[in-house]
This record gives structure tokens, sequence and C-alpha cells, in this order.
């Protein structure tokens, strides 16, 4: 009777710790190491994840199946794919961006840098790349070599290009964001916050700039004119910082251990998804149904935000 009641015990928390995480949860991915950023490709069909344990790995979505694998020297702080799908390109600490061949694997062009990168952009036409590195700088670059560069006090943790591809926001260990003319390299304009900017995303119409900042707190500011409209709060600093595709929510993901969806206009929260450690990077689908989270636990998880 002891043992009956123990395992309907043991069967009741599996179906409540399923009700909790089973339903949202679409596949979880695991890694040697911390999961530092992840990206849909533009169908959704694939993800990308880059981690401490020096690797760009690419998954199908739908099965949680490894494609392939690359391998940088030092740890991979960000990914991103190529608007065409065919290419992704990515951030070390070996001091290098590389962009890669989906299919293949193969390595077709690496961008040197003179310090470690956080942070790697492309612009909507995939003609420009942009970096932001550990020696106060962003970086953008084209096929033919380096276009421009822009100074911070401080290094470089994010860097985001504008959707039509006319400016670009930095977010720095300055305590700042920074909008800029990405042809120019004209400062438009500067956004404070009480920590380090850790992570900087455009609004789909290009009108709105969120900011994920170490003063725990997400920011939403108006692009053109600097002036803040939201803050959403965190229990410990934000990590990073994603529109949804459609510009009404935003994820955010925080070393709170979680991930958090909000209302872009209210500010209310929507949605929290747990991780076993702090989160370090989020991504929704194309389709805008799903959320990728890659955190501090070792794993990316692929969430059904529909639920």
């Amino acid at each position: 009777m002891t043992r009956f009641i123990a395992s309907m015990v043991a069967i009741f928390f599996a179906v409540v710790l399923a009700g909790i995480h089973g339903q949202e949860t679409v596949r979880t991915l695991a890694h040697d190491a911390s999961v530092r950023s992840v990206a849909f490709s533009p169908d959704g069909r694939m993800l990308a994840t880059g981690s401490w344990d020096n690797r760009v790995t690419i998954w199908d979505v739908a099965t949680g199946e490894k494609l392939r694998a690359m391998s940088h020297d030092a740890h991979v702080r960000s990914v991103v794919f190529l608007p065409d799908g065919k290419r992704l390109a990515s951030g070390s600490w070996d001091n290098s961006a590389v962009i890669w061949d989906v299919e293949s694997g193969n390595k077709l062009k690496t961008f040197q840098h003179d310090a470690g990168l956080y942070s790697v952009s492309c612009s909507p036409d995939g003609r420009r790349l942009a970096a932001g590195t550990h020696d106060n700088m962003a970086t953008i670059w084209d096929a033919g070599g380096k276009l421009r560069t822009l100074h911070h006090d401080a290094y470089v943790c994010s860097v985001c290009f504008s959707p039509d591809g006319k400016r670009l926001a930095t977010g720095s260990w300055d305590n700042s964001a920074t909008i800029w003319d990405a042809q120019t390299g004209a400062k438009l304009a500067t956004l404070g916050h009480d920590g380090g900017v850790f992570s900087v995303a455009f609004s789909p119409d290009g009108r709105k700039l969120a900011t994920a900042s170490w003063d725990n707190v997400a920011t939403l500011w108006d692009a053109a004119t600097g002036q803040k409209s939201v803050t959403l709060h965190h229990d410990a600093y934000v990590q990073s910082v994603c529109f949804s595709p459609d510009g009404k929510t935003l994820a955010t993901g925080s070393w709170d251990n979680s991930a958090a969806i909000w209302d872009v206009e209210t500010g209310k929260r929507l949605k929290t998804l747990h991780h076993d450690a702090g989160v370090y990077s989020v991504a929704f689908s194309p389709d805008g149904r799903k959320l990728a989270t890659g955190a501090y636990d070792n794993k990316a998880i692929v969430w059904d935000i529909t639920k």
C-alpha cells in the first residue's frame, strides 16, 4: 500500500510538472557548455546555437536532430542567419566573425578583429555585417572590407541593424545604447541606463528600440526621438531582447533564470518561461509561434508560446 501511494504521488507530480513545462516545450537541445546565442533560420525550420563549447550548431527544429556543427577557437557569443537562409554568421571570442555555408558547414569568409566578439548582425540586404567587440568598438564590414568603425567608452555587447538597414544600434558596457547612421557613422541618439547594455533590438517597423541592461530592466524607446516609453522589470540583469515578427510583443531573457514575453504597448507580462540557470539569448520564430531560449544550464529550448 505504501509503495502504491508513493507511486501515485510520483505520477501526480510528474503530471503537474508536465502541465507547467511540457505543454510549452517543443524541443530541448543539450550542449556541452552554456548556450550564448540562438537564432532561427528565415523559414523557421532550423535553429542555430552558439555555445561556450566553441561550436556553432545547426538543429532541425521539428525533430531536434543536430544537422551540423562548426568550430571556432574560442567560445561563440553570437549567431545570426543571413536573409537568404543559406549562410550563417557567427562571432567568437577568438577575435573573428565568420560567414558559413549552412548546407555544407564550410567557412566562406572570415572578418578578423583585434578583440573578442560579443555580437554580430547582418543588414537586411545581406551585404553588410556589423560586429560588437571587447575593444570598445562596433565595426561594419562588407565583402570588400571594413566600412566603418564606431566607438564607445567600454566594450560593445550588442549590435543590430534597423529593418531598412539605414541605422545601427549598439549596446555597451558604458551604460548606453546608441543609434548611428550606418552609412555615415553619425550618432543619432544616445539612450542611458544605470547599468551596462547587453542587448539591443529594433522593432519590425523600425520605430522602437528595445534595450536589455544589467540594471535589471528592459526598456522600450522611440527610436526617432530617444524618448523612453515602457520599462520592464526582472529580478536580475536582463541579457537579451527580441521583438516578435508582428511587433506586438517583446521577449526578454534574464539572469533570474527566466524568459518573459511582454505586451509592447502596455508593458504587461504575458508569459514566463523557466530555465535552470540564467537565460542568455531569446529569439522568436518567423511565424511568431515559437520562442527559442539559450541559457547557462547548457540547454537551448524551443517553446510553443501559443499554449
